[in-house]
């Protein structure tokens, strides 16, 4: 049976991580060997995540703050960096150590970031790495480092997002590239809708303006205006480590200048997304750019109709008036409008949630997705 070590360098927690600890998890009851191995271990909800799911973890360099580079000019940023070398090193040999003497066959990582010391701390070893994007991956974040990284060093190159892996497929042997769509498998069942207003979630882990935060309000304020003011509009995450508020306070001022306080509600991070999501009648996720996020097979699971934008692997969920709505980046009159469509085209959305909730079911199963990684490795 292998041995896998999961290695990453997280300050925030999200759903891509959350992935990793599900695949992680499923492996280990199949009786593979699964570790994590985090540079800095400062994110609390990753390390209690991989706790609850049985899973050990080693931390590298606990007592270290040199987690972010942070903002700046070029200067101020280069000598940063070189003040991280000495940890950067550490790290290296760490893995190295890890890789060495608990003997394992494979190396696991989601981004260039942890692919560099990865690559580095593998030479020589028996360990093969693979690289699981799970972020939506187009030629142009490709940079020369990350092709002969992965070219050079990686045995396997998945992704969870079709258009990823034709990105992917021009650059590199197709035996070496592998699709493998997310998985999710929930322990609550969906639950009636009982909300006294139409109540919408956007449960993004972080408010920022690629997860489409403004363009939901605008949408709000466009349906108050074009159909009433019988909706709520209910944002979920906190401000990411190594940003400011100053994005969220934009937000604030904009619902306070739409006057449109009474419609939207913050609520922080949350722990029991997964229940918002299944009280709410709408889900809506109007992204600039994923990987092929959970909460969109989450939300087809819980019977929670879905509107998002045909970025990374959403389309592989979701078929535009079949098991969703698909609506433009930053398009708010758009989005309004199948809001609209959503709370009184009654028929159309049941047939619609119904139809999500049988794709859903039967094709994004940790099993199948167990089976194809395991594939994926074998062919290679």
């Amino acid at each position: 049976m292998y041995r896998f070590l999961f290695v990453d360098s997280n300050v925030n927690y999200g759903g891509s991580l959350k992935g990793t600890i599900n695949l992680l998890s499923s492996l280990s009851q199949k009786g593979y060997l699964c570790k994590a191995c985090d540079f800095f271990g400062i994110n609390d909800k990753y390390l209690k995540e991989l706790e609850s799911n049985d899973i050990s973890y080693t931390v590298l360099l606990q007592d270290s703050r040199n987690y972010i580079l942070g903002k700046g000019g070029v200067i101020k940023r280069f000598f940063k960096f070189i003040s991280h070398l000495p940890d950067q090193v550490k790290v290296i040999l760490g893995i190295r150590r890890l890789i060495k003497s608990e003997n394992y066959d494979y190396v696991l990582v989601n981004n260039k970031k942890t692919l560099l010391p990865v690559a580095i701390a593998s030479i020589g070893t028996k360990a093969k790495i693979i690289i699981y994007h799970r972020v939506w991956v187009q030629e142009h974040d490709i940079d020369l480092l990350y092709l002969l990284l992965m070219r050079f060093f990686c045995e396997n190159i998945i992704s969870h997002a079709q258009d990823s892996v034709k990105t992917l497929s021009k650059l590199f042997p197709q035996k070496k590239v592998s699709y493998i769509p997310n998985a999710v498998e929930l322990e609550i069942e969906p639950v009636h809708k009982k909300n006294d207003i139409f109540t919408i979630i956007l449960p993004a882990s972080r408010p920022t303006k690629l997860k489409g935060y403004d363009c939901a309000i605008k949408a709000i304020k466009d349906y108050s205006q074009r159909y009433g003011r019988d909706i709520k509009l209910i944002l979920t995450g906190d401000v990411p480590i190594g940003h400011t508020s100053d994005f969220s306070e934009e937000l604030k001022n904009l619902i306070k200048n739409y006057e449109i306080e009474d419609l939207i509600e913050f609520t922080g991070w949350r722990n029991d997304i997964l229940d918002m999501i299944n009280s709410s009648d709408l889900m809506i996720l109007p992204t600039h750019t994923e990987g092929f996020p959970r909460v969109i097979i989450e939300s087809m699971l819980l019977k929670t109709p879905v509107i998002s934008t045909p970025v990374g692997g959403i389309p592989d969920a979701l078929v535009n008036g079949i098991t969703g709505y698909l609506v433009d980046v930053d398009n708010y009159e758009l989005l309004s409008e199948c809001i609209f469509k959503v709370k009184n085209n009654r028929e159309d959305t049941l047939h619609i949630i119904e139809s999500a909730y049988r794709f859903s079911k039967n094709k994004f199963t940790l099993e199948k997705q167990v089976t194809s990684f395991i594939n994926a490795l074998e062919k290679a």
